[in-house]
C-alpha cells in the first residue's frame, strides 16, 4: 500500500500546498531543452503556452524558437492544450502586425485552445532595449494592433505582462474592451497575487519542477476567484 501511495504522489506533483487551485500549465521555449511530453502530460499539466519566437531588443531582428514545432507536436500528441506567445520588441503598430503575421504563419491551422499572447516586458538592460522607452499609449497601441491582426484570423489575442506593466505601462481597460486576454506574471507562493485587476492566466513561478523537463520551468494556472 505504501508503494502505491508513493507512486500516486509522484504522478501528481501539482497537488502540493504551495500550488493553489486546480488547473495548471507551463510555458516553454527552447531554453527548456528537449521536453518529454509524455511525462509532462502524465503529471498534471493541463496546458502549455509555447514560444513561437521573438524580436531582438538590440536591432529588431525577428527570430524563430528552435523547438517551437517539436513542442507543438509533443503537446498535441499528448493532449496538452496549447497556446502560443511571441516576445515583442515592436515599437510601432506596423511592427506589431509584423510580429502577429510571424506567429500566424508559424501556427498555421493548429487547433489552439489558449490565446495567442504578445509578451511585453522590460529588457532589463537599463533602458537600452529598443522598446523600453515607449509611452503607455504607444505600448497599448502595439498590443492592440497585434490583437486586431490575430482576431482577423479567428484566434483569441492575449498579452503577457507583469503587475507593474499591467498597472502602469499598459491601458488594461482598453485592452479588455478589445477582447485581449490578460496573462499576469507575478511570482509568489500566496494563494492570490497582489495584482488587483482582472486576469485570465497567472504565471506564478519561474522555478517550478515538472517531470519531463530538465531544470526550472515556469508554472501557470487559470485565474483565481470570480
Amino acid at each position: 500500500m505504501l508503494a502505491v501511495s508513493l507512486v500516486l504522489l509522484l504522478a501528481v506533483p501539482f497537488l502540493r500546498e504551495d500550488n493553489p487551485g486546480n488547473t495548471y500549465g507551463i510555458d516553454v521555449s527552447s531554453h527548456n531543452g528537449k521536453i518529454a511530453w509524455d511525462d509532462v502530460a502524465e503529471n498534471g499539466v493541463a496546458f502549455a503556452v509555447i514560444r513561437v519566437g521573438g524580436r531582438t531588443w538590440q536591432d529588431g531582428t525577428l527570430y524563430s524558437d528552435a523547438r517551437f514545432k517539436r513542442n507543438m507536436r509533443g503537446a498535441w500528441f499528448h493532449h496538452v492544450d496549447r497556446g502560443v506567445y511571441y516576445y515583442s520588441q515592436a515599437i510601432t503598430e506596423d511592427e506589431a502586425r509584423e510580429e502577429a503575421d510571424a506567429v500566424l504563419k508559424a501556427v498555421g491551422g493548429a487547433d489552439l485552445k489558449l490565446p495567442v499572447f504578445l509578451d511585453v516586458e522590460d529588457t532589463g538592460t537599463e533602458g537600452k532595449g529598443r522598446a523600453d522607452g515607449l509611452s503607455r499609449a504607444q505600448r497599448t497601441a502595439v498590443v492592440l494592433a497585434f490583437a486586431e491582426r490575430v482576431k482577423e484570423k479567428g484566434l483569441t489575442p492575449g498579452v503577457y505582462a507583469n503587475r507593474w506593466y499591467l498597472t502602469s505601462v499598459l491601458d488594461t481597460d482598453a485592452l479588455r474592451d478589445a477582447g485581449v486576454v490578460i496573462w499576469l506574471a507575478e511570482y509568489t507562493k500566496a494563494a492570490t497575487p497582489k495584482y488587483d485587476g482582472s486576469y485570465d492566466y497567472w504565471q506564478y513561478s519561474k522555478t517550478g519542477t515538472v517531470p519531463g523537463i530538465s531544470g526550472a520551468v515556469d508554472l501557470d494556472r487559470t485565474a483565481v476567484g470570480p
